[in-house]
């Protein structure tokens, strides 16, 4: 099978005459076929640059040369079949058919590289994810009113990149997806928003979904081939892009990436389609994070950036604070030798002086924290975030740190995000009255400016979009480092010989953030900023392509960065297992119960018994038992489904009113929490001037009877005229959005009982606690 797809593969993409669609509307398994073939070459190809990487310093210049000037065009013509393709164990023979043909100068064992945890990790990515078909009735609306618009792929000033293009694009979001895109018509589309914002967009057009394509990176945004059944016609959609330099920088791709001589751009194909609003959207989140940082304590420092180093420094800390109280139970159970002994035990005492974030100790150490901290014999399972949070765009979680004088501080650490995406985070800090921000980045040094690889350099002062340089705070985190003026690009794809002798001169480093951080937070906030140099750009020998080799120097300069934002704010050990209290204590009280009455059970289920049980008054063990018998048990994704199909009902109908008319529901236990979508709840629809038979008549008996049949567990749907007193107690539709029934349940439920119902990055709704306690530990503000 995949041989005849080769040939035809071959054929289409080698001819010199222009690419052409299909005659025929291929079926999904060819579609599929096409792209996991282009994967697998990407991929080879992808393999061979890094292994030139790896010998570039231990061969023959003549080799590395030779593994350079394979490009994929060179694997095609091999015409390898799949199955090869995506053996290991044939990547050393395959490389060196290849390298045969651009040097005779070659032995077949000097292309042997063992780093099979690197292959086999290669292997997991450049593939395809089947997708499940969605369930749901959804309503059919008109595409053309999809809030779509067409932009133009932007030109690019200069002839020569200062970036890796071909790596950089393969690692991040795969050249295979263009060249497939080049080959066979295909369209691309940029979605801004969330996974079920796209979801919402595709289902109401009758958009499928046929494959997800995993690439190197797994912290990008999501890529879907999907397909147009009234168009017959597949696409390449982007989504989940929560700003528009993401945008600029994903659209940007498709010039840049040729494939036999031929481009994505011609003649009547210069523009792509983009859905969503980057400002609109930048508003729904801050709206977002505005709710929740009022309902937690204010903290007392914000750090962006590095919370993956951060997470695993504070879990650091407080395992040796477990080892510091057992220090001659885990001495005695590691048996080490006198040498070894004596450094371990140095480590130990160095933290009780001074602070468990000692971490360039710990990574010295000749006894790896976790296995001293098992051998401590600790039964409790340790936590130290104290709130986490996942939004479209990124993560930030809370910790609880005791200080040099004994004080609990709250420190908020927040995930690096792109470019305009820290506006909405920006404007909550600086709207909340958080006034200390610390920002620990990536970033490329520009050529002839004395900074190397793997160097923490300070911020000066940055240089914004909008003309202004504006200066950063002064800290004292990286004393003696270079203090540097920070350049702004909205992509490294701006990064080009012209951009370099026009820009270079005025700035030590480029990177994406800071201008638009430092602008909206105001000159009254204290914003320190702190560098780790990946690049430097403009260099032919410390590109991103070389950054493997200095990963090391690279790691150290962070750890004695991270060590010192511990150790000079007085930071001595994190504090753990302290429970939050949401606003409603009877009710948690009540959750808590059930809990531990059903460990196993859904949380939504849980949290909807305890409706039942506060509202009946219940609370005595056999009482509770006896709900959970009588309530039918449920998993969220059944809540999630009901609402949103309903909410798709309630969509179809308003699509057919007014400006000023509203559709809306009656459902008391919609309203008071009690709702179980296994158990059968009356539900009224009404709306707004219209009688009952007005309103059924917004929706045809066949619509209405398939919302029904996918209902029927949940609700029993009846339809009311406006004209009854009683119906102005009733809930009206927000906004033209099936999830926005969801919303409102977050709103009115889950949110009154100190929970919010989070997305995580599958687009699934997760039951999340939000503190409604000040800073401090349990007993002091639980008992005081």
């Amino acid at each position: 099978m995949f041989m005849g797809l080769n040939i035809y593969i071959l054929g289409l993409l080698l001819a010199f005459s222009p690419f052409v669609a299909f005659a025929q509307t291929p079926t999904h398994a060819e579609a599929k076929s096409s792209i996991q073939y282009l994967l697998a070459i990407d991929r080879l190809h992808f393999y061979t640059q890094n292994l030139a990487d790896n010998l570039e310093k231990k061969s023959e210049a003549s080799i590395v040369t030779a593994l350079r000037s394979i490009t994929p065009e060179d694997i095609l013509k091999k015409n390898y079949d799949l199955q090869k393709l995506s053996n290991i164990s044939e990547w050393q023979k395959m490389v060196y058919d290849l390298a045969l043909g651009k040097t005779s100068n070659i032995q077949y064992a000097e292309l042997e590289w063992n780093y099979n945890f690197f292959k086999n990790k290669l292997l997991g990515r450049f593939t395809l994810k089947d997708q499940k078909s969605s369930k749901e009735v959804k309503p059919v609306l008109d595409p053309h009113k999809d809030g779509s618009v067409l932009r133009s792929i932007p030109k690019i000033s200069g002839q020569k990149y200062l970036l890796d293009v071909e790596r950089y694009i393969a690692e991040k979001t795969s050249r295979a997806i263009i060249w497939d895109a080049i080959a066979n018509d295909r369209d691309f589309e940029f979605h801004i928003g969330t996974l079920r914002d796209f979801n919402e967009r595709i289902e109401r057009n009758g958009i499928q979904i046929v494959s997800e394509i995993q690439p190197m990176a797994r912290n990008y945004n999501k890529i879907y081939l999907t397909f147009h059944p009234e168009t017959g016609r597949y696409a390449y959609a982007i989504n989940m892009i929560s700003g528009d330099d993401r945008i600029k920088h994903l659209i940007a791709q498709l010039r840049l990436i040729t494939f036999n001589g031929k481009s994505y751009l011609r003649e009547g194909r210069d523009k792509v389609r983009v859905y969503g609003n980057a400002l609109q959207f930048h508003k729904e989140q801050q709206e977002k994070l505005l709710d929740i940082y009022r309902r937690l304590p204010k903290a007392d420092k914000v750090i962006i950036g590095q919370k993956g180093a951060i997470d695993d420094a504070i879990r650091s800390a407080g395992m040796l604070e477990v080892i510091s109280e057992n220090k001659a139970l885990v001495r005695d159970s590691l048996a080490l030798e006198n040498s070894k002994q004596s450094k371990f035990e140095s480590l130990i005492d160095k933290a009780q002086k001074i602070s468990n974030f000692s971490l360039e100790a710990i990574h010295g150490s000749p006894v790896k924290v976790d296995v001293a901290y098992q051998q401590a014999q600790d039964p409790i399972e340790r936590s130290y975030r104290q709130f986490n949070s996942e939004q479209a765009s990124h993560e930030f979680s809370d910790y609880l740190l005791l200080d040099a004088n004994n004080e609990i501080k709250r420190w908020r650490v927040i995930s690096a995000v792109w470019g305009d995406e820290i506006i909405p985070i920006a404007e909550t800090l600086k709207k909340s009255g958080h006034q200390d921000i610390v920002y620990i980045g990536t970033a490329g040094a520009i050529a002839g400016k004395g900074i190397k690889v793997g160097d923490v350099v300070t911020g000066g002062a940055v240089q914004t979009h909008s003309g202004k340089t504006l200066e950063f705070s002064k800290g004292n985190l990286n004393d003696g480092a270079k203090t540097v003026i920070v350049g702004q690009v909205y992509t490294p794809f701006d990064e080009t010989d012209t951009w370099l002798a026009k820009k270079g001169p005025a700035m030590d480093i480029v990177e994406v953030e800071t201008g638009y951080l430092r602008e909206v937070l105001g000159e009254q906030a204290k914003l320190q900023a702190y560098f780790l140099i990946s690049d430097v750009v403009g260099s032919e020998s410390e590109t991103l392509a070389h950054a493997a080799q200095s990963a090391s120097k690279r790691k150290k300069g962070q750890i004695r960065l991270l060590e010192n934002l511990f150790v000079k704010n007085g930071i001595k050990a994190p504090i753990s297992n302290l429970e939050m209290l949401p606003n409603n204590a009877q009710l948690k009280r009540t959750l808590n119960h059930l809990t531990q009455l059903r460990p196993s059970r859904d949380i939504y289920s849980l949290l909807q018994v305890a409706h039942v049980a506060v509202r009946e008054g219940k609370s005595s063990t056999p009482d509770l038992e006896a709900l959970l018998k009588q309530q039918p048990n449920f998993e969220r994704a059944h809540v999630d489904f009901a609402l949103t199909t309903l909410g798709s009902l309630l969509v179809e109908i308003q699509t057919k009113l007014t400006r000023n008319q509203k559709v809306g529901f009656i459902s008391e236990a919609l309203s008071n929490g009690t709702f179980n979508p296994e158990s059968r709840s009356s539900i009224q629809i009404f709306v707004d001037g219209l009688t009952e038979t007005g309103v059924r008549s917004l929706i045809t008996e066949s619509r209405l009877q398939k919302f029904k049949n996918a209902l029927k567990k949940s609700f029993e749907i009846s339809f009311v005229s406006s004209n009854a007193a009683t119906h102005y107690m009733g809930t009206r539709l927000k906004a033209l959005d099936s999830d926005d029934l969801f919303k409102i349940y977050e709103e009115q439920i889950l949110k009154k009982a100190g929970f919010t119902a989070e997305q995580d990055m599958k687009g699934r709704h997760r039951l999340k606690e939000i503190p409604g306690m000040a800073k401090g530990m349990r007993c002091q503000e639980v008992f005081r």
